[in-house]
């Protein structure tokens, strides 16, 4: 078996050993059957070939509906080496190889599979294939998410990507290819299998990309489906269930990449003894450090996973698809004074993925995970989805992570050296002209954070307030909630770090990784009290630039990254608005507004106001353009 460290083998091989059927257990697997129509019987009872070779005709289950498992039997058997691989033992009891959260387990299975007798008394197995090894698999994938078959009839998620992970234990990427040539050069090294998901027939199916065929001028890529009633409605059908699909169709396709890792030693551990914090969510920080020998071998590369179940598998208990929290990795290289930051922004929403370069010397591991929505779950699912196991695999992984080090005051020292090691003169101010020379301020967002740091080289006390006059999708670190006005002192040789995060809780209705913000600095102390709001200073405004209308009243003011408009309704009765925009190096930041190309539109209720922003497109271009139309419905 591939990637298997050799410990876990001989133990496998000793569960075999040791494995002693019961004759009584018929199923093994629950089964809802409430027709009475499937019931267990041999697989050596039907008239099925015990061979490891492809089978050109996987069709979706008679018991159940959903067709991930079979899609992803379709990616295992592109390299058919890699089903001998996980099956075991190939008689009864039988033994197959899967990876359960990025630890292999051997699953032990016996001869008992769910079929139908048809009018002429002939049994069939509900599964319909041309050799008994999807059979087998799919039983011991059943045992594996829970003993039951029910896993796959009540499966929620649909996602292809899940069972390929079990059956490969591997990376999978999401990747896009502009070139054909690139798609060769990945065909050709062999180190992946790559396969694009497609609808056809109203399912979604995986078809792995097996070649690149020119045919009368066209590049055209050779596609392998589930059989000939999956290839997809625009395929050149080829032999049994191979196709031709046009490279103009692939091309705007994301592809997914198994990668093979063959020669690679896997160690899997599970996370333990986080920094918790829980409200008004669970977030959970791990800081782990690791120690890289010296290699002799040339390969220096190192995948490092954060594998979290997919408890959609087990829907039998949940009704609602779960959403899962957020995960974010960075990889450190310790240093004499401080840490550098080696790896690239790494945020997912289940499983992640890294594939980093590691020279000799040791190194700091922060991983950040994040759950929200945990009311929706019952107890064992919240557990057990939160926890976590990290995966390595490399030619010669480490297997040794000191977590004794595990403080808030580390974690500080990280992001600081992250920040430090980020700053630059476009994203760092000094304060030359409030009279402090040696105090310098640098503000950027990275890697999932916002963040305001101050380093004071002065003698004296420096002050500053900071309001936040919009921002979206951003929570202050220390306290989990928003504050849009803070005062701050530095004393003389001091820094400061304020921080802020993206708030996960936004991807439960959205699934981009994305805030925004504006902010007023203000080191003279006694302004801050006299300002005005951004409310309150649009109204101000002498001139509004659009008086066209009388209601709403439109205020507008330009600053230097886009323009501010301020709706305000000073009737006593609701009005419904439509705008419609011609922007130049603008685009609108939507907040609830109704979107149809630019034309926007909202109701106002009485004595209500409403912002929209502007904001420039590309900073680079210094100027912008825009103009408006508006029509005005009342609603008394």
């Amino acid at each position: 078996m591939y990637n298997k460290l050799q410990e876990i083998y001989i133990q496998g091989l000793q569960t075999i050993q040791q494995f002693s059927p019961n004759p009584d257990d018929i199923t093994e697997c629950q089964l809802d059957n409430q027709s009475n129509q499937i019931k267990f019987f041999s697989i050596e009872d039907l008239d099925i070939t015990n061979s490891l070779l492809p089978c050109k005709s996987l069709y979706i289950s008679q018991y159940y509906k959903n067709c991930a498992l079979i899609n992803a039997f379709n990616v295992l058997q592109s390299k058919i080496q890699f089903v001998k691989d996980i099956y075991e033992k190939t008689d009864n009891p039988y033994a197959v190889w899967l990876c359960d959260q990025g630890e292999w387990k051997i699953i032990i299975v016996n001869d008992k599979v769910p079929c139908i007798t048809d009018i002429n008394n002939s049994i069939h197995s509900v599964l319909q294939c041309d050799y008994q090894w999807p059979i087998i698999i799919e039983k011991a994938v059943a045992k594996l998410l829970g003993a039951s078959y029910n896993s796959f009839n009540h499966l929620i998620s649909h996602s292809i990507e899940s069972f390929v992970y079990i059956l490969f234990g591997s990376p999978i990427t999401k990747i896009r290819i502009n070139n054909i040539e690139d798609l060769k050069n990945l065909l050709d090294d062999k180190t992946s299998i790559l396969y694009v998901e497609l609808f056809q027939n109203s399912i979604n199916n995986a078809y792995v990309i097996k070649s690149i065929q020119d045919q009368n001028e066209k590049v055209f890529v050779e596609l392998q489906a589930l059989n000939q009633q999956a290839i997809h409605n625009e395929g050149i059908m080829l032999k049994e269930s191979n196709f031709l699909l046009s490279w103009n169709i692939i091309q705007i396709q994301t592809i997914s990449q198994v990668h093979l890792n063959n020669n690679y030693q896997t160690f899997t551990f599970t996370m333990q003894k986080p920094i918790e914090r829980k409200i008004p969510f669970e977030e959970h920080t791990y800081i782990y450090t690791f120690q890289i020998d010296e290699q002799i071998n040339e390969d220096k590369s190192y995948w490092i996973s954060i594998c979290q179940r997919d408890f959609n598998f087990s829907a039998s208990k949940q009704l609602t698809q779960i959403k899962y929290g957020l995960i974010r990795l960075l990889i450190f290289r310790n240093k004499k004074k401080g840490y550098e930051l080696i790896s690239e922004s790494i945020d997912f929403t289940q499983n992640l993925y890294l594939k980093i370069e590691l020279i000799k010397g040791q190194y700091t591991l922060l991983c950040q995970a994040e759950f929200y929505n945990l009311a929706y779950l019952s107890e064992e699912i919240k557990n057990l989805q939160q926890r976590l196991k990290l995966q390595i695999q490399a030619i010669k992984p480490p297997n040794i992570f000191d977590q004794n080090n595990q403080n808030e005051e580390k974690l500080k020292q990280l992001i600081i050296s992250m920040i430090r090691q980020k700053s630059t003169n476009l994203n760092t101010l000094y304060e030359k002209d409030q009279g402090f020379p040696n105090v310098q301020k640098t503000s950027d967002k990275t890697k999932g954070f916002f963040y305001i740091y101050y380093e004071n080289h002065g003698d004296t006390i420096f002050e500053d307030n900071i309001e936040f006059i919009h921002y979206e999708n951003l929570i202050k670190y220390d306290t989990l909630k928003m504050d849009t006005k803070v005062k701050i002192s530095i004393h003389p040789k001091d820094y400061l770090l304020i921080l802020y995060k993206f708030d996960p809780r936004i991807l439960l209705i959205q699934n981009d990784i994305s805030f925004q913000y504006e902010i007023n600095y203000n080191n003279k102390q006694s302004l801050l009290v006299q300002k005005k709001s951004l409310f309150e200073y649009m109204l101000s405004l002498k001139d509004p630039k659009y008086n066209q209308i009388k209601n709403p009243k439109i205020s507008i003011k330009q600053h230097p990254r886009g323009v501010v408009l301020l709706f305000s309704n000073i009737a006593l009765f609701p009005i419904v608005v439509e705008c419609q925009l011609q922007l130049q190096n603008l685009k609108i930041y939507l907040n609830n507004l109704t979107l149809e190309g630019q034309k926007i539109k909202f109701q106002l209720n009485k004595k209500a106001h409403l912002f929209v922003f502007l904001n420039i497109e590309d900073p680079a271009i210094k100027t912008f353009n825009y103009k408006m139309n508006f029509t005005v419905q009342n609603k008394k």
